[in-house]
This record gives C-alpha cells, sequence and structure tokens, in this order.
C-alpha cells in the first residue's frame, strides 16, 4: 500500500509539473535511507503514533520543479500529558547517544546538557529538541510544541537525510 501511494504521490508531482522522473528517484533513494534511521530509533514506553509525514527537501530558493537534495520523513507519537519533556529527551539520548552524535537544546533557551543520557542538575523546563547525526542523516526528536505535531503530550521525530 505504501509503494502504490508513493507512486501516486510521485507521479501527481510530475503531472503537476513538480518533480522530474529523476528527482523522484533520488527521492525513493533518500527514503529508504530514512526508513533504514527509523529502525535504529526506538519509540517512547506508552507513546501511540498519531501522525505523519514526507517530503523532499529542495536546494534552498527552489520549487518543486528542482531535484531534491534530500528527504524528511516525521512520525508523530501522543503519550501521557503528565510525561515531562525532558524525560522524552533523556529516553532517546540514552537510547541512540552511543551510535549517534546527540545535541539537545531548550527551545527559546540555551543549550542544556545532556552528557551520558541525563541531564545535569536539575532539569530546564519548557519544550526540546535533540539532533542526532550519523554521516548524512540527522534524526530529529522534539517535545511538545516545538514538535511540527504540537501539543501537551506529544512528540515527533523527524529523520532527513541529504546528498553530500
Amino acid at each position: 500500500m505504501k509503494t502504490v501511494m508513493r507512486i501516486g504521490l510521485c507521479l501527481a508531482l510530475f503531472v503537476a509539473g513538480g518533480l522530474t522522473a529523476l528527482g523522484c528517484a533520488d527521492h525513493y533513494k533518500y527514503e529508504l535511507e530514512n526508513a533504514r534511521a527509523f529502525e535504529s530509533v526506538p519509540i517512547y514506553p506508552g507513546a501511540h503514533r498519531v501522525g505523519s509525514q514526507t517530503a523532499p527537501i529542495l536546494p534552498a530558493g527552489c520549487d518543486l520543479s528542482c531535484q531534491p537534495i534530500g528527504a524528511s520523513a516525521g512520525v508523530a507519537y501522543e503519550i501521557s500529558d503528565d510525561v515531562p519533556s525532558h524525560d522524552v529527551i533523556d529516553f532517546f539520548v540514552r537510547e541512540l547517544g552511543e551510535s549517534w552524535d546527540a545535541h539537545v537544546e531548550v527551545v527559546g533557551g540555551a543549550p542544556a546538557s545532556a552528557t551520558g543520557g541525563m541531564f545535569e542538575g536539575r532539569p530546564p523546563r519548557g519544550d526540546f529538541v535533540a539532533t542526532f547525526a550519523r554521516g548524512l542523516t540527522r534524526v530529529i526528536v522534539a517535545t511538545r510544541t516545538a514538535s511540527w505535531y504540537g501539543g501537551d503530550g506529544t512528540y515527533s521525530v523527524t529523520v532527513e537525510t541529504r546528498s553530500p
């Protein structure tokens, strides 16, 4: 079913003058890399999927007629409203921190220390964005309003793969 949807999207964009056939092939290559990366990303305990999105990454200043330089895929999850945002981020730092380079920041604030998967001292309040990088792929975990899905009791995981 997913393959049919992808082919349909690619065909619709091609007919609309959006992506060239080559651009679609490149987009699929990046989607495949994203799927491989998602295999290594855990789901926070008790979370359930509530939304998803995919999009090509285009060169700056370009429209859909340009060849993609990457692809972005995101999944949104719902969790209990009483789970603190820093607990979600700590979980991902613990789970991904060994095999990915991690950077965590408080939205609207200063970078947060995430050494060893735990915030040092008292965790800051607010929403968080954690970026994990490995090669040409980035995994971005965002909590609550920092997430593209947004809202209390949610977090999103976005995987982006770009060309070198």
